[in-house]
């Protein structure tokens, strides 16, 4: 059974400048879920590709001596301490400001703070706070509604002048960052809330922190992309980039027993709780969490992707806010896996009774011991956990209200050895303007002696370039689609890009024989260097996936293609 979904592009994707559209840009468009797996620590050279997304390492330089950060009296850091860690928090604010496309800041004034009543303090363990950003303009009256989105947010823990611990799963990106990337969102007027929970990773052991009971202070700074949209539209015009830190928060880590509060998901416990959360029978909440796609098999160490749902089962409309959920992995009824790092973002649900709404997930099957021991190969049970903030009619957290929890499962996973595809796979490769053709005839040769056989075909009708991808080995093969380019060839490099087609994070599981497409335009490209003319071209097919955990460029080609009269 294979599924796959196309994303199209919403509204504030389409608001983006001309600029940003052009071949270059086509070439080095990046999807949000990718910018955002940044925030993902990786430790002790775990490959950290939770929810399906590519892992890219921000943190720590490997020495053989722990480093100093700076100005912070001697604080030694771990080799593989978060970056946050590096710098004081008088040059985390350094960076904040607000610029457009003209460079100006357009008189606007981003501002991003800790929400207090949301915070839940712990010397070991899980955290939970919300995080408050807006923009406005002072004394200035514009018309219209500003609208954004969040990219990034990080928190850190502040003492005695130096950064002490990071949040697991938050990432600090620069504005120089968050205007080389395209992102793809869902505008949402001011404030925008990001709910945040996880654990602190300790600055000097690079490891989840066990703090010092004392007072501390609690810093975020906020990535957003915001436009002022007209009165009516939900498009938001000259887009800004902003990022802006908080006051500092003081916080009390209260003393007591650093073991961390027991909950569903924790390492050890019983499966006992997850079953009541999935029983509506026991667990009357309004929101229930089922699953649409869940792989059978997975290799060990691996990256195991779901596809989700969550559904309104009351009688009334339901306005929340989650996160991805948590995936744990079961053993004779004990959780031995998961759940592993989850982006710390907020996902605003809208759900008319009856109505429904997809959620991605993931963990690596590894040991939740320590977080890199692979699990050992047999037969499990996968559960998955979220909980749900109620909202009020103006997008804020309602007070008086209780969250809610609801699991998923049991899903059986049969754990395999080594990975079917691991070793067997090509890397990554960016198919841009001036790729020679030698290289991408050369990583088509590789990508068909790999267990996929990958053919791209193209239809003149519409100018639509397809790439049919067959597991032509004798396992199950998981895969997790990123990006499909199209680029045009005169023989000799590439010279034009067609449009470059983005996949949410949707898995395909093809059993051994079985097929699935994937296609995007290759009519109306974007010449390198100015409108390309009449004629034939060889046009070559680039897919970013992850295959089994592994990240991928498969390479299909060349297909000749006719050209018209511009």
């Amino acid at each position: 059974m294979t599924e796959h979904h196309d994303q199209p592009r919403n509204p504030l994707s389409d608001a983006l400048s001309a600029a940003e559209h052009s071949a270059a840009a086509r070439a080095y468009e990046v999807p949000v879920e990718l910018v955002r797996t940044r925030a993902r620590r990786r430790r002790a050279g775990r490959t950290t590709a939770a929810a399906g997304a590519l892992a890219l390492v921000v943190a720590g330089v490997a020495v053989a001596v722990p480093r100093l950060a700076d100005g912070d009296g001697g604080l030694r850091l771990a080799a593989d301490a978060p970056a946050q860690c590096s710098v004081s928090p008088a040059q985390i604010r350094a960076g904040d400001g607000v610029v457009g496309a003209d460079g100006g800041d357009g008189g606007w004034v981003v501002e991003t703070r800790v929400v207090p009543g949301t915070l839940q303090p712990a010397r070991q363990g899980r955290w939970a706070m919300a995080v408050s950003t807006t923009a406005d303009m002072q004394a200035a009256d514009y018309l219209g509604t500003p609208l954004g989105g969040s990219i990034a947010t990080s928190v850190v823990l502040v003492r005695d002048g130096a950064v002490v611990a990071v949040l697991d799963g938050s990432y600090d990106m620069s504005l120089e960052e968050a205007r080389s990337v395209a992102v793809d969102m869902q505008p949402q007027p001011f404030p925008l809330d990001v709910d945040l929970a996880g654990t602190f990773v300790s600055c000097e052991t690079g490891e989840d922190a066990v703090l010092d009971a004392g007072t501390y202070q609690l810093v975020a700074t906020s990535t957003i992309r915001f436009g002022l949209a007209a009165r009516g539209s939900d498009v938001p015009g000259d887009l800004h980039d902003a990022r802006s830190t908080s006051e500092p928060l003081q916080v009390v880590v209260p003393a007591g027993s650093s073991t961390p509060l027991a909950g569903p998901t924790t390492c050890g416990a019983t499966d006992d709780e997850l079953r009541d959360l999935a029983d509506p029978q026991t667990n009357p909440a309004p929101l229930l969490l089922s699953a649409s796609s869940v792989p059978r098999t997975a290799a060990s160490g691996k990256n195991l992707s779901l596809q989700l749902a969550v559904t309104n089962d009351g009688p009334a409309h339901i306005d929340a806010r989650t996160g991805y959920p948590e995936v744990v992995l079961v053993r004779d009824g004990v959780v031995v896996g998961g759940p592993g790092p989850i982006e710390a973002i907020g996902i605003d649900l809208s759900l008319d009774p009856g109505a429904s709404t997809p959620l991605d997930a993931g963990t690596l099957l590894l040991s939740c011991t320590d977080d890199t021991t692979p699990l050992e190969p047999g037969d499990y049970e996968v559960w998955a956990l979220s909980t749900f903030t109620p909202l009020g009619p103006d997008g804020a957290r309602e007070t008086d209200a209780d969250d809610w929890s609801a699991a998923a499962g049991p899903w059986p996973l049969q754990v395999t050895g080594d990975a079917v595809v691991d070793d067997q796979m090509p890397g990554l490769l960016e198919m841009t303007c001036g790729t020679s053709a030698d290289e991408l005839a050369q990583w088509a040769a590789i990508t068909q002696e790999s267990p996929l056989a990958v053919e791209a075909t193209a239809a003149p009708a519409d100018g639509a370039l397809s790439v049919t991808v067959t597991n032509s080995g004798d396992v199950p093969v998981t895969l997790l689609p990123d990006h499909l380019s199209a680029g045009l060839s005169d023989g000799e490099q590439v010279v034009g890009m067609g449009l470059t087609a983005m996949y949410d994070a949707t898995t395909t599981t093809l059993q051994p024989g079985e097929s699935t497409t994937f296609s995007t335009t290759y009519s109306d490209p974007e010449g390198c260097d100015g409108p390309l003319s009449t004629g034939t071209y060889d046009t070559w097919a680039a897919l970013g996936v992850t295959v089994d955990g592994t990240p991928s460029t498969l390479v299909a080609g060349p297909v000749p293609v006719e050209l018209a009269t511009p």
